[in-house]
Formats: structure tokens, sequence, C-alpha cells
């Protein structure tokens, strides 16, 4: 299959809009690229491009499984028409690109290649699919989706208590993880980062309400 074929595919699957649809496909298909040619010196492959597309396909759909898993087990019945190890190569990517906590390192599944080829795409894949330093994302994801798995539970009070549980994951986590596991996160935002986390660690309950509705007026991808 071409890799226009499969751009276009991978556009029916997603919607117009909304968390984790076409309009993030397209940002970590931007980034990806961008980290490619700065920090790698080369163009993506078309099993590296492949893998961005396709790699939260049907994941309103994952119910238990993990999503990367469930996207892979989506390639693997629809995308027949690649050869074999081209496919195993875009399945194993999207099947380990959503480890939590995230690992860069995997035996290379099957793909003919060697290991140190395959997890580079998969570093890549990973940094370019992380949120960017930019507070106001992370907080606005981190807080909408803890409150989506609570069932929008709405009593006076509640939306302090979450927020404060999310501050207290973004001054452990944020923009730290992704920098200390993945080299290549650290060295494209290697300009940000380091404002981006002292940023972080003073964040207080009114700073970071402010943050995610100004983010909220910004398309989330």
């Amino acid at each position: 299959m071409r890799i226009e074929s499969l751009r276009q595919l991978a556009h029916k699957q997603y919607a117009p809009e909304g968390p984790n649809q076409w309009p993030h496909i397209q940002r970590v298909l931007q980034t990806a690229r961008k980290i490619a040619r700065q920090q790698l010196g080369r163009r993506l492959s078309p099993a590296e491009e492949t893998a961005v597309l396709f790699h939260d396909v049907d994941k309103a759909n994952a119910g238990i499984q993990r999503h990367g898993e469930h996207a892979a087990d989506w390639v693997r019945g629809h995308l027949k028409r690649l050869p074999e190890q081209d496919r195993n190569y875009v399945m194993g990517l999207i099947k380990f690109h959503d480890d939590d906590p995230p690992r860069t390192r995997h035996p290379a599944y099957n793909t003919g290649v060697p290991a140190s080829v395959f997890n580079q795409s998969l570093q890549l894949l990973q940094a370019a699919d992380a949120t960017p330093p930019d507070l106001g994302a992370y907080i606005r994801k981190c807080f909408d989706f803890r409150k989506r798995k609570l069932l929008d539970f709405d009593r006076e009070g509640f939306d302090d208590t979450l927020m404060q549980d999310v501050i207290q994951r973004v001054k452990t986590l944020v923009g730290i993880r992704a920098a200390e596991t993945n080299p290549l996160y650290a060295r494209y935002y290697k300009d940000r980062l380091p404002a981006y986390v002292e940023k972080a660690k003073k964040l207080t309950l009114q700073e970071a309400y402010s943050l995610m509705e100004e983010n909220r007026k910004k398309p989330l991808n």
C-alpha cells in the first residue's frame, strides 16, 4: 500500500475534532517529521509514518485493553496488504508507544531489523506523541480525563480537590518523565523544558485553573 493510500485510510478512522482524533494525528505527524529531521538528520520512514497515522486508531473501543495493543490488533486485521515484516514493524511501534511509564527499549518484534533501529523509531513516536511542554494543555488533559473517569461527579468543592490532585501530578511528572526516559524528547524540547519544569513546581490552584481555561480556547490535539 502506498503511503498516500494509508493516509486516506487513516483519515477516515478519526473524527474531525476531539482528543486523539485527526487533529492529534496531524500534530504528532508534524512533530515526528521535525524530530526526525532536526535530531536524526533524516526523513520519517514509511513504517514510522504509518505507525503515527494509526497509533490511536479505534481508541474509543479499546475497553480495558491498552489502546496501543488494541490499535496494533486493528492494524493486523486491516492492513493485510502491507508486507509481513513491515506490518510487524508498524504493529510493534504502535503496541509499545503507550507504555506507562514509557519504555524506549524493546525487542525488534519480528521486524527483521536490528533492535537499535526499532527502538530509535519507538523513541521517535513516543517523543512526538508526548504532550509538548505546555502546562495548560497538560493540566487540561489530565483534569478532564480524571473527571471523566469519575463519571463527571459533581459535588461542591470537588473540582478543587481534583485540581489539587492534578497539580501534585504535574509537579512530580510533567515534562520530567518524558525528558528522563526519552532522549529525543529531551533534546527536541531542551530550550523549553527548564522553564516549564520550574513553573510546574511553583504552580498554584488559581494558576492551574487560569492555564487550563486559557488552553480551552485552543483546539485540543
